[in-house]
């Protein structure tokens, strides 16, 4: 493993070397030992570890350092100028390793049908939006009273007058369904096409109903890298 090298009295990559009034140092020297010791520990020029740089590190003209990538170990390191004299010796310094992408999650979608006391008819009954690419974790259906209900979420890529149709179902044999209950929750989505793009178009069509279930909200739940 390999990370970029970090702030340590200079940064790198592309950072001058100063002296102690803040001059650049021409043809300056930096030395990587392993911490607390005088043991020559290799940096190399890029982040596969693949090829080595010259212990010392050379400043050019500028004073500029080229691109270094230091082992995950902890270094000590001197800077000099080109004759050699000491201007600092920072210990311990360690390599800067970004943490690893961690997973979030938040509703992606809501939609709610509200038949004002009487049945939504059969059909489309509501539309909604996504604008991040993101992955289906769960699908939650509530209704104000129990009953019974299945629902069709059909998913395209959005497009000016050109809604998502029944071709586009992502729910396969698995819709969201409440059989005679005022919730329920899915989690294994089995089947479901659970990928959605950035930018989708998503469209809800009840497929059936009972005259118990007036109103009701169908909760989309995802997660997405961070």
């Amino acid at each position: 493993m390999a990370a970029p090298t970090p702030w340590a009295r200079f940064y790198m990559p592309h950072q001058y070397a100063p002296d102690v009034t803040g001059a650049p140092l021409p043809g300056a020297l930096l030395y990587f030992y392993a911490s607390g010791t005088s043991t020559p520990l290799d940096t190399f020029q890029d982040p596969a570890l693949t090829v080595p740089n010259t212990n010392p590190v050379e400043a050019n003209d500028d004073g500029i350092f080229p691109d270094l990538f230091l082992q995950t170990l902890q270094y000590k390191v001197v800077l000099t100028d080109s004759a050699g004299n000491e201007i600092w010796t920072s210990d311990p310094v360690a390599p800067y390793i970004p943490p690893s992408p961690s997973e979030a999650k938040f509703l992606v979608a809501e939609m709610t049908v509200d038949g004002n006391g009487g049945i939504p008819p059969l059909g489309i009954c509501g539309d909604s939006f996504c604008p991040v690419a993101c992955t289906l974790t769960a699908c939650v259906l509530q209704s104000t009273l129990a009953g019974s209900l299945v629902l069709d979420v059909w998913v395209n890529d959005f497009a000016v007058n050109n809604p998502p149709v029944l071709a586009n179902s992502i729910v396969a044999s698995d819709p969201p369904t409440l059989s005679s209950e005022q919730s329920s929750i899915d989690t294994l989505l089995t089947g479901w096409n659970k990928a959605i793009d950035a930018n989708s178009a998503i469209r809800y069509s009840i497929t059936s109903i009972d005259n118990t279930v007036t109103r009701f909200t169908l909760s989309l739940v995802a997660s997405f890298s961070i």
